[in-house]
């Protein structure tokens, strides 16, 4: 009879009894005719105690001092356990193909392996229908798994590599048609893969969300090409520099980046002016004009006018014009113009061109009330070298005599015509002699070789005598006229 069931059958009455708190006598296992078996527990013998060659009995295991139940498994091989049923003093191998950590199961010892349909493969062994399946424990150790760790089934077998567009391509290149995207295999072995961004795609370009761009990835964010570095605004992305982070900038620098007068000046705000793409720093000539110079305050991109004495060495003469360079001897009007100072045909007290009072009159007519040199030729401003300008009241002129203007009111009074008038002119009539012309003088007209009145002739009355300005022929005389008796009678022909 098989001892298989004798001895189930006491592990159950065993199991009974310690439910019931009871102890339970294990019967012994019967031979074929209820006799004791003895070793392999062959044919029918006498009863009594058995053994098995497998252990003793179906208690559990007894294995280096400790009790094992049956089914418990070797803390140290999950690949051992104990089953009294093949040993009670030692380890059991478990079913072929369990699993146990990183494998499966083999003749008691945990390997990487694969038990697929009934069939033990080792690690990377291939599937003998199809070539691109491999055995690959990590993924799965009862199911073929196609190309793994990163690989490609490409011609009937599994390659290192991308298979794309019927196309082998090796781990890492690029898409010919799209830089931002490579050869991923542990990602996607059959499509391209897109590159994450800040991956450099040419000379200053970078991937940004699948794309090729110039510009800059810093901090985990990708920037265009001018972008200003939001903590510093005297940096720049300038991927011609670099792509991975900011460029230090020089110039202008961008609106509320710097205080006012300040610049970009090496990656940091400094007072100073940034002309025509060079960095000049605060009072700076202009190298083309020494009158202008660098004044942050006024401007930082522009020369500043300056005013003042002109710079040494600075090639201007003395004086500087709101950053115009005078000629030598010239000064700076209040006007911010270049002026030459001069008081030349001007009068005491008028301006010398330049803000300064005239000392001296250095007028060649007269001075009105304003200090203004007028020419001194009109009855209204009449007068020279610097004198008082006056009007003339008619019959007075102005005149130039003896080389100076001046008021003239002409005579002609006990003159005769063609006498000279006081002013440089001649009487036009002897209307003002009261007396007798002779040779253009006027004469008294009461003696009696210049007898006449009123500008006429004078006469000579020679035995006559003059009476009134006119010549008189004495008492007794003969006349042929009475007139000529003057203030006496005449009687006939006779003077009484």
């Amino acid at each position: 009879m098989n001892q298989t069931r004798p001895r189930l059958f006491s592990l159950a009455l065993l199991a009974l009894a310690a439910c019931a708190g009871q102890s339970a006598a294990i019967p012994p296992a019967t031979g074929g005719d209820g006799g004791s078996t003895s070793g392999a527990g062959g044919g029918g013998g006498s009863g009594g105690s058995s053994s098995s060659s497998g252990g003793s009995g179906g208690e559990g295991c007894q294995i280096q001092g400790i009790s094992y139940a049956p089914g418990d498994s070797n803390p140290a091989d999950a690949c051992q356990l104990c089953d009294p049923g093949q040993s009670a003093t030692g380890w059991s191998a478990t079913q072929q193909g369990a699993l146990c950590d990183g494998g499966v199961c083999s003749s008691g010892i945990c390997s990487a392996s694969c038990y697929i349909g009934g069939t033990l493969y080792p690690q990377g062994a291939s599937n003998p229908g199809n070539g691109c399946e491999l055995c690959a424990p990590a993924a799965s150790t009862g199911q073929w798994t196609t190309c793994p760790q990163g690989g490609s089934c490409f011609d009937g077998g599994c390659s290192v590599g991308c298979a794309i567009d019927g196309g082998l391509f090796a781990g890492g290149s690029r898409n010919p048609l799209d830089p931002c995207q490579s050869c991923e295999p542990a990602l996607n072995g059959t499509g391209w893969t897109e590159a994450v961004d800040g991956t450099s795609c040419g000379a200053g370009q970078l991937c940004a969300a699948g794309s090729c761009a110039a510009g800059c990835f810093v901090a985990g964010s990708f920037y265009p090409p001018g972008a200003t570095n939001p903590q510093n605004g005297c940096q720049s992305c300038t991927p011609a520099g670099t792509t991975t982070g900011w460029s230090p900038d020089t110039g202008a620098a961008p609106a509320g980046s710097c205080q006012a007068g300040q610049i970009c000046n090496g990656g940091s705000c400094q007072p100073g002016c940034y002309i025509g793409g060079a960095l000049y720093p605060s009072g700076a000539l202009n190298p083309q004009a020494a009158c202008q110079s660098c004044q942050p305050s006024a401007s930082t991109s522009a020369w500043s006018p300056n005013s003042g004495p002109a710079p040494a060495g600075g090639g201007c003469g003395s004086v500087c014009c709101s950053g115009v360079c005078c000629p030598g001897g010239d000064e700076c009007n209040s006007g911010g113009s270049c002026c030459a100072p001069s008081c030349a045909g001007k009068c005491a007290g008028a301006d010398d061109g330049c803000g300064h009072p005239c000392a001296a009159d250095q007028c060649s007519g007269c001075c009105d009330a304003n200090a203004v040199c007028q020419p001194g030729s009109q009855d209204a401003d009449c007068g020279a070298a610097g004198a008082a300008c006056q009007s003339c009241a008619s019959p007075a002129f102005c005149t130039n005599l003896s080389g100076a203007y001046q008021c003239c009111q002409p005579t002609c009074a006990n003159k005769c015509q063609g006498a000279a008038d006081g002013c440089g002119g001649s009487c036009a009539t002897s209307a003002g002699c009261t007396g007798c012309c002779s040779g253009g003088v006027c004469e008294s007209g009461g003696m009696s070789w210049a007898c006449g009145r009123f500008g006429g002739a004078c006469a000579n009355c020679g035995s006559e005598t003059c009476s009134g300005g006119r010549c008189c022929a004495p008492a007794g005389s003969p006349t042929q006229s009475c007139s000529s008796c003057c203030s006496r009678s005449c009687s006939g022909s006779t003077c009484s």
